[in-house]
């Protein structure tokens, strides 16, 4: 069955790349290897690597109409943008630092080109459309596409709704390896591809103190948010996006508390403990509002279970635990979830299992959420994730 799901990939790209005028490969001749310096302004940190645009492409014009980089001269630059929609371009994604991703033809491309404060434009990349996660063991791809994909819907093992600034897209899984990643990348309506993430990790904070005062040696004996800053989270919700929560526990359970759940169709928000059966989900939510009302420390003084918003609300959302994914919400529909549910920060403390795959899916669809948690609600529900 794999095999033949393989074969049908490659069919259905074989058709449209057969229809489709090849992408070329831009990056510059003789600078393979050749990657911008962390502390560059225009440094743009792809899952493949990191380039400076002007530096390490060439600006070419599409062929047809395809994914176009564009990277302004400075910050700020919000005219810019207005300008590239009202030359015939689409805009697709934002791209710190200082770019935007658009569907243009070559026309529009030259007239953005032409613009004062524009310092690229030209078309993405493939090599730049493919993860490094991608590689000989790569089995299954994750496929970013701007557009419907319907000659690939019928053989993707999973499709999500993706959306853009302008315009919509989806998310496919699909069988392939390191040929059938390079094969997508061609295609002009692709944005991405990287191996499918196989599971997720929970992952752990460092403690309260470090985090609030960015040190190894914390000094202050207990930890008082309040008189550090002024503010204890009081009047904030924010979504804890875990394994589930233990609202029965000291620290917590005089908040007002929400939830939803992923697993048990309610069963687990109503009994208080979503499903947190190891923990985690507990201890994140402690560093974020625990109040210290235990009284236990530690031999120095530091109590356990201060936080850095004793005052805060919470909601509580059980998508993940040490198998992985509980459920399989994408990460767009949880963070709709914690913006509906009130709240205006979103703690997440897991991710892909294995090493970070670069800006990711994943990561666009956190910043997305940063700007507009809900694509469905009119206007921007902005979320702090």
């Amino acid at each position: 069955m794999y095999r033949r799901s393989l074969l049908a990939v490659a069919a259905c790209l074989a058709a449209s790349i057969a229809a489709t005028p090849a992408v070329p490969d831009l990056t510059v001749s003789g600078a393979a290897g050749t990657t911008a310096v962390a502390d560059d302004l225009y440094a743009l940190p792809f899952a493949a690597r990191t380039v400076d645009p002007a530096r390490d492409l060439r600006a070419e014009d599409p062929r047809g109409r395809d994914l176009v980089l564009v990277q302004f001269e400075r910050t700020g630059a919000t005219e810019l943008v207005d300008a590239l929609a009202g030359n015939g371009a689409t805009l697709v994604q934002p791209l710190a630092p200082l770019s935007y991703i658009v569907q243009a033809d070559a026309a529009t491309t030259r007239s953005i080109r032409s613009l004062d404060g524009v310092r690229f434009a030209g078309v993405l990349p493939t090599d730049l459309r493919i993860s490094a996660s991608v590689d000989a063991t790569t089995t299954l791809l994750r496929v970013t596409l701007v557009g419907d994909a319907a000659d690939l819907a019928t053989v993707a093992e999973a499709s999500v709704t993706r959306r853009f600034t302008a315009t919509d897209g989806v998310v496919l899984t699909l069988p392939g390896d390191a040929a059938v990643a390079k094969a997508l990348a061609a295609r002009p309506d692709v944005y991405s591809v990287a191996a499918a993430p196989t599971s997720y990790e929970l992952r752990d904070e460092r403690t309260t103190q470090i985090i609030v005062q960015d040190t190894a040696e914390p000094e202050v004996l207990p930890y008082d948010p309040v008189t550090a800053f002024g503010a204890d989270g009081s009047g904030v919700r924010v979504a804890v996006v875990d394994g589930g929560v233990d609202t029965h526990h000291p620290e917590l359970s005089d908040r007002s508390i929400s939830c939803t759940d992923y697993v048990a169709q309610g069963a687990m928000c109503a009994a208080g403990n979503s499903d947190d059966v190891i923990g985690h989900g507990t201890f994140v939510t402690g560093v974020v509002m625990g109040d210290g009302s235990t009284g236990i420390s530690d031999p120095d003084g530091f109590r356990f279970g201060a936080g850095v918003a004793p005052g805060a609300d919470l909601h509580a959302q059980n998508a993940i635990n040490l198998g992985g994914w509980l459920t399989q919400p994408s990460i767009t529909e949880l963070f709709t979830d914690s913006s509906r549910s009130g709240a205006s920060v979103a703690q997440n403390s897991w991710g892909p299992a294995g090493t970070p795959q670069g800006y990711d899916e994943d990561t666009r669809q956190a910043d997305v959420a940063v700007r507009d948690a809900d694509p469905d609600e009119p206007g921007d529900q902005q979320l702090g994730v």
